[in-house]
């Protein structure tokens, strides 16, 4: 059986009098694509930010292998092994694509400001590391003949693998992905699908919220689904999309 690397059991969060998540229990194998799907409203990204320490539980425990996270800040999540992306696009647009990359190689550097500011040899030597280290990350998404173009004159599509590169730089254990596929075209989702199924062959573990169904129906090992906070599904991908409760809160309609 394949141990879990992400174990989430009994979150619950609370917005003063609004319950966001109540009770949820689930797990993420390791080396696996695990989808987390539901209506808008379900709480999706609040559980993604509970997971990454930008909201603190109210109830229930988070365990990466076997380090607790519950109460962790972000920084300190992030150094134990979990990136992400955010539904809402981050990238600089003012920086090039390189740039934005190397933002996200920050946790695997060791130079201080100092050093830095010094231009002591170790830190140049570490900076082409890095540098070579995210040339790398875009060769494997693709982007490397973009590297030194401005992150905002590139399309959607573009600015989103970005942020998709960006979190991967940081040589992640759970690259988590909140909604990556939104607005972009039919062969862009295709070429996605590609790069996640691809990661997960590399074993990365890859956990991602997405609202296109045949996305996660094509990538995912494991699909769990929120309605109103609460956890109604969990199964493969066939098992969700004929569970009734999914079809009747999600999927458009009930089942035959």
């Amino acid at each position: 059986m394949i141990s879990p690397l992400l174990r989430v059991v009994g979150l619950t969060h609370n917005f003063g009098g609004l319950r966001a998540l109540e009770q949820v229990t689930f797990s993420v194998p390791e080396g696996a694509v695990f989808g987390l799907i539901g209506p808008n409203g379900a709480g999706k990204t609040t559980l993604f930010n509970c997971v990454t320490g930008v909201f603190p539980p109210s109830r229930g425990d988070i365990w990466l292998a076997e380090v607790p996270l519950t109460g962790l800040p972000p920084h300190a999540v992030a150094a134990l092994g979990i990136s992400r992306t955010s539904q809402n696009l981050r990238p600089w647009r003012d920086m090039t694509v390189l740039e934005n990359v190397l933002v996200g190689c920050h946790l695997l550097g060791s130079c201080g400001l100092l050093g830095s500011a010094l231009r002591l040899p170790a830190c140049r030597r570490e900076e082409r590391r890095l540098r070579e280290l995210a040339l790398q990350c875009l060769e494997r998404v693709h982007l490397a003949d973009h590297a030194h173009d401005l992150v905002g004159e590139l399309p959607l599509g573009g600015q989103r693998m970005v942020e998709l590169t960006r979190a991967l730089a940081a040589n992640p254990r759970l690259l988590m992905l909140d909604e990556p596929a939104a607005g972009l075209h039919t062969r862009e989702t295709q070429d996605l699908g590609d790069l996640i199924a691809s990661l997960r062959e590399q074993g990365l573990t890859v956990f991602l919220i997405e609202h296109d169904m045949s996305l996660v129906m094509s990538v995912c090992d494991r699909v769990a689904v929120l309605d109103h906070g609460e956890l109604i599904a969990e199964g493969t991908p066939r098992e969700v999309q004929a569970d009734r409760r999914v079809l009747e809160a999600y999927l458009g309609g009930a089942a035959e």
